[in-house]
C-alpha cells in the first residue's frame, strides 16, 4: 500500500505541530554538552560520544549515543530526520526504548524500518526501497491503537493493522539516539551517521500534523 503526497507549496510552516509533542530536539539546539529539548518537557539529550557538526550531530557507529529519559505511551508519533553512512546487515538505531517492550526507527539490511511493540512482540513497518548512503531522511512512525504507519520523505511507505497499546520498555529503559538501550546503558546497535532531528507525540499524528512537520525538516535539512 502506497501513498504519496507533494510538498505543501502553498503553506510556508513555520513551526512544527505543538499539539502533545512531548520531545522534540532540533539541529540549531545542539551544543557540544547537550541537545537542548524545544518542547515544554525540556527533556535534554545527554552527549555520550556524538561530535556536533553542521546541523545535528555525528555517531561514529562504534560506541556513540545520547541519553534521554523514560518515555513510555500507549499510542505514538516517532520521528527523525538523518543520514545512514553504511550498510550493515544488523540493526542500527536512530531512536528506540527496545527493552522487552517500547519503540524505535532503526535501519537495517539496507531498510528503514518503525517498530512498536504490541500485544507481546514487535510489529513493524518497513521502507520500500533500500536507503541510500549520505542521503537525508525524514522518518515518522505512527500507531494510533490499530493501526501502523510509517513515512519516509513525505510518502507513506507501509501500514498494518493491530490492535493494542504500545508495552512498557522494561528495566526503567530510557529513550536513546544512535544505539540500542538497556536500563540507562548503550547495549549495542550502534549507529553510524548524522541526526539533525528528533520528535515524539503521545498520539498518532494525522496525515496534515505528518506533512507540517515533513515540508519544516525538507527545507531544514
Amino acid at each position: 500500500y502506497q501513498k504519496k503526497y507533494k510538498l505543501t507549496s502553498t503553506k510556508n510552516y513555520k513551526n512544527y505541530y505543538e499539539s502533545n509533542l512531548q520531545l522534540n530536539l532540533e539541529g540549531e539546539n545542539a551544543t557540544d554538552s547537550a541537545w537542548k529539548d524545544n518542547s515544554t518537557n525540556k527533556i535534554n539529550g545527554t552527549i555520550k560520544g556524538p561530535i556536533r557538526q553542521g546541523k545535528g550531530y555525528y555517531f561514529d557507529g562504534s560506541d556513540d549515543y545520547i541519553s534521554l529519559t523514560q518515555m513510555n505511551y500507549d499510542y505514538m508519533t516517532i520521528e527523525a530526520t538523518f543520514k545512514p553512512l553504511e550498510y550493515n546487515g544488523s540493526e542500527k538505531e536512530v531512536i528506540t526504548n527496545f527493552e522487552s517492550g517500547g519503540y524505535g526507527i532503526v535501519v537495517e539490511n539496507k531498510y528503514i524500518y518503525g517498530y512498536f511493540y504490541i500485544n507481546g512482540s514487535y510489529k513493524y513497518v518497513r521502507s520500500i526501497s533500500e536507503y541510500e548512503l549520505n542521503k537525508v531522511y525524514s522518518v515518522q512512525a505512527t500507531y494510533d491503537g490499530n493501526i501502523i504507519e510509517l513515512y519516509v520523505n513525505g510518502i507513506l511507505q507501509e501500514l498494518k493493522k493491530e490492535t493494542g497499546v504500545i508495552g512498557t520498555a522494561r528495566a526503567n529503559t530510557i529513550t536513546m539516539l544512535g544505539a540500542n538501550p538497556s536500563g540507562t546503558s548503550a547495549d549495542s546497535g550502534f549507529f553510524k551517521g548524522e541526526i539533525y532531528s528528533a520528535r515524539i507525540y503521545n498520539i498518532a499524528l494525522d496525515e496534515d500534523a505528518i506533512m507540517q512537520n515533513y515540508n519544516i525538516d525538507y527545507k531544514k535539512y
